[in-house]
């Protein structure tokens, strides 16, 4: 289990370029971070991205912990978050 916090800090060390932005593999989950102003690097100033087995198009964006998702909520950890994201495809998708 990574926390958020974690997660992050694990992103900077390991981000690589890719595209218009960096990405990086952090607990097992493909994180994207595109920079608010290129060529800001993700250390600075980013909004992360988690896709995890998804419908093409659909992306989880966080900031930090702060969490939006059409709906209000937290997540401690990745698994949490991923957790909670397909609950809310579920609703989504039926």
């Amino acid at each position: 289990m990574i926390s958020w916090r974690e997660a992050r800090v694990e992103f900077d060390k390991k981000w690589k370029k890719s595209g218009r932005g960096y990405q990086a593999e952090v607990g097992g989950y493909l994180m994207r971070a595109n920079p608010v102003k290129l060529p800001v690097p993700p250390k600075t100033s980013f909004l992360a991205k988690l896709r995890y087995g998804m419908p093409k198009g659909w992306e989880w964006e966080f900031k930090d912990i702060e969490l939006d998702v059409g709906f209000k909520g937290y997540a401690l950890t990745l698994d949490d978050a991923v957790s909670d994201l397909k609950k809310h495809l579920a609703i989504f998708t039926k």
